[in-house]
């Protein structure tokens, strides 16, 4: 995602040994890691959708199984549930959430 600082960032899900997800903070001319951050917990963690906000900081947004590191919780942890980030242009987690709960519930009329 471009920056509009001129920055590039990129998100990746890695296995390192469950799955988490880094931000990837790369050279606008040569596509090079500058840096990168993890983030997610001790389970399997998805961070794939990137947005820029006004006031320069990034929502991140995906889903997690984890009640634990990076991950926020303030509820019953019940199952995957919606995983949202703000961070700065440095990836400093400046505040994130997790709701929902059990996913794909079918509904009937």
């Amino acid at each position: 995602m471009p920056h509009s600082n001129g920055s590039l960032f990129a998100l990746r899900e890695v296995k390192e040994p469950t799955y988490d997800c880094r931000l990837y903070k790369l050279d606008a001319n040569t596509f090079d890691t500058l840096w990168s951050v993890k983030y997610g917990g001790s389970e399997e963690d998805f961070l794939s959708n990137m947005i820029e906000l006004p006031d320069q900081t990034m929502v991140l947004a995906g889903t997690t199984n984890s009640n634990d590191g990076d991950v926020p919780y303030g509820h019953t942890y019940t199952a995957k549930e919606i995983w949202v980030l703000r961070v700065d242009t440095l990836g400093n987690i400046l505040n994130g959430t997790t709701f929902g709960g059990v996913m794909g519930v079918l509904f009937t009329l």
